[in-house]
């Protein structure tokens, strides 16, 4: 009788033991699961909010860059060579847009420019009354439009190839062509982005 016992007692055991071995396991794959579950979730999470903050970013730029007028006849670096400022230009590593966001006639002076990492925005109301529109004094804050960009970006590289438009029609007397157009291209975490844009208007701030 005693054997039996001590049979049953030592099955027992080793049953636990299996029966631990096994809830380990188990907890164990539930647990990479559950693990692997939270990164994906995270991963897909952090890449909405990254699509997300570039679309609202490129809708922003787009209705800026389109909208944005001729302010004043000034020259890049005083050299007509290079071509007129007109609407959109880089300076001092920043680039500017002339546009006005708030229907009053007269232009904002709107900048982006990097600061560790970071595309960042900022503006500027006129202090003129009339064109040529020239001052333009007290910035808002600055604020970050695009977060970590990949290193070794630079501007002029995010910003490129800023020319005039051809003239649509061949009577070069008809009308000076002040728009232009300009190539966006950025890096996020290694993905590529590549947009085109183009100012739309034809006439100066008045």
């Amino acid at each position: 009788m005693k054997k039996l016992l001590k049979n049953k007692k030592g099955i027992t055991l080793v049953e636990l033991l299996v029966t631990i071995a096994l809830i380990g396991i188990v907890l164990s794959i539930i647990y990479n699961m559950f693990f692997i579950s939270a990164k994906n979730y995270e991963n897909m999470s952090n890449k909405v909010e990254l699509n997300r903050d570039i679309r609202y970013f490129l809708i922003k730029i787009q209705k800026e860059i389109s909208q944005a007028r001729k302010a004043n006849d000034s020259y890049i670096d005083e050299n007509e060579s290079k071509g007129k400022e007109g609407p959109i230009f880089i300076k001092a590593q920043k680039f500017c847009i002339y546009v006005d966001l708030d229907s009053d006639g007269k232009p904002e002076l709107v900048q982006y420019y990097l600061e560790n990492g970071n595309l960042m925005r900022k503006q500027v109301k006129s202090t003129d009354e009339k064109y040529p529109y020239l001052n333009f004094i007290n910035f808002t804050e600055s604020k970050v439009v695009l977060k970590n960009l990949d290193e070794g970006q630079k501007i002029e590289d995010i910003f490129k190839d800023i020319k005039i438009i051809d003239k649509e029609s061949k009577n070069r007397q008809e009308y000076e062509e002040t728009r232009k157009s300009v190539n966006l291209n950025f890096k996020i975490k290694g993905n590529a982005y590549e947009y085109y844009f183009f100012t739309k208007s034809k006439v100066e701030f008045e």
